[in-house]
């Protein structure tokens, strides 16, 4: 018999709020705005803006209604840096679409999802020039 150590890899979106002792299978994608109450085994993929808890998890409720989700991933805010946003009324969902900035008000954050390979490189090169230098 073989065994497969490998890990299937876990895609996590943005605005996700993940609570203590939650385990995760492989392999799952969990959604933008999705929220994972404390203590749940989440084995099935977790849709955007739901709140998951239990044992297995399962949905408890959406918490928006469909339109404000669509709108939500739609506009995709969590791209912009935040001095674009910050004065925006985030406790209210439509408030917030509806004075949502347009493109030439905004500014893009840059890109900084590395995978882990690539933070182990930048990792051991910083270290070796802080080597170098000191």
């Amino acid at each position: 018999m073989s065994f497969d150590e490998t890990v299937a890899p876990l895609s996590i979106g943005h605005d996700v709020w993940i609570g203590q002792n939650v385990l995760l299978k492989g392999g799952i994608s969990i959604g933008d705005g999705a929220v994972i109450a404390a203590g749940p085994v989440v084995t099935k993929d977790v849709e955007p803006y739901s709140i998951v808890g239990g044992n297995p998890a399962t949905v408890i409720k959406s918490r928006f209604s469909d339109e404000i989700i669509c709108d939500l991933i739609g506009l995709q805010w969590w791209a912009y840096k935040y001095d674009s946003l910050q004065l925006l009324e985030f406790s209210d969902p439509k408030t917030f679409i509806r004075d949502f900035p347009t493109s030439e008000q905004l500014k893009l954050l840059p890109e900084q999802r590395l995978k882990v390979i690539e933070h182990i490189k930048m990792y051991r090169k910083d270290n070796a020039r802080n080597t170098e230098h000191g």
